[in-house]
């Protein structure tokens, strides 16, 4: 059955994709807290 294995494999990579993209979002979203934090402590 070769048309399950591709399937498999295309949601494995569907999968991977979304982890990273969530991933992604979750950095920057830290990335923007991070700086902000950082502008606040900075602030006199």
């Amino acid at each position: 059955m070769p048309t399950y294995e591709y399937h498999a494999s295309y949601n494995g990579v569907k999968a991977i994709a979304n982890l990273l993209s969530c991933g992604a979002k979750w950095i920057s979203a830290l990335h923007t807290f991070e700086s902000s934090l950082i502008s606040i402590l900075e602030s006199p």
